[in-house]
């Protein structure tokens, strides 16, 4: 099974109208690679040494650039990859109709089923945690317990 990607082409226009003020010196650095690639175009390597970056670092910036556009440079903003729901207001709705239920299986049962195909229960998880839920807390006590048997259990040798 392949998966298909697509790619953004960009233009100078594209590199050169995105250019403002960068925030921090590590979203220069990485806003750089792509300018020196596209506007000036020059080699890898070339980055790489202007930059100070190295040759493994250019190249996994250019390429998601390349795949996701450049709003994945500015570091506040950021973008979902390898996402399983399109967008979130279909992960809000998955999660509105298990609302009720307790438990992760559950949740993790209608994921499979909207994906498609079987995901890990880490997925359930990360979509729990984007939407502000906690994980459920073990009660101090059981339900059940009764004190005097504890104490006589506690007392008995």
């Amino acid at each position: 099974m392949s998966v298909s990607k697509t790619f953004i082409m960009l233009t100078q226009e594209d590199v050169l109208a995105f250019e403002k003020p960068s925030p921090t010196r590590k979203t220069y650095r990485r806003f750089l690679c792509i300018q020196l690639k596209i506007v000036d175009p020059k080699k890898q390597a070339e980055i790489a040494q202007h930059t100070g970056y190295s040759l493994r670092q250019v190249q996994p910036i250019q390429a998601q650039v390349q795949q996701h556009g450049l709003h994945i440079l500015n570091p506040k903003k950021g973008i979902r990859r390898n996402s399983l729901l399109p967008n979130k207001q279909v992960e809000m709705a998955l999660l509105d109709q298990h609302k009720g239920k307790v438990g992760i299986y559950d949740l993790h049962q209608a994921l499979n089923a909207q994906v498609g195909r079987n995901v890990g229960f880490q997925s359930g998880y990360r979509l729990l945690n984007r939407h502000g839920w906690k994980p459920k807390v073990p009660r101090s006590i059981h339900p059940n317990h009764n004190e005097e048997d504890q104490t006589l259990f506690k007392k008995t040798p």
